[in-house]
């Protein structure tokens, strides 16, 4: 389950650079994503709530910000729920591990 949570942070991070237009790898979602990550590994992850209205900080001044908002929303959901699938015996390696990626 480690390598599944890696995988699913390396492609919210390609989602990022795709949708690097929209401000999408700024410090700004770099900083949210980093913080959701974080409360999932610490425990918290069942009361992370990201929604469709979610919006990233991304530009919305830019037609199109909506569907980079809600792929980055889907894809970090997908983190938070790799991460609550792991045993806690994982927690620390992933922590670890999560830690040299992001």
């Amino acid at each position: 389950m480690i390598q599944t949570v890696l995988n699913s942070i390396k492609e919210f991070q390609e989602l990022q650079e795709k949708y690097s237009d929209f401000g999408a790898s700024d410090t700004e979602p770099n900083t949210i994503f980093r913080h959701v990550v974080r409360l999932a590994l610490d425990g918290y992850g069942a009361e992370i709530k990201l929604n469709d209205n979610f919006d990233w900080e991304l530009y919305s001044n830019l037609e199109g910000w909506q569907k980079a908002a809600g792929l980055l929303t889907m894809k970090g959901i997908e983190v938070i729920n790799f991460i609550n699938k792991c045993e806690i015996s994982q927690l620390e390696e992933l922590k670890k591990a999560v830690g040299e990626i992001i």
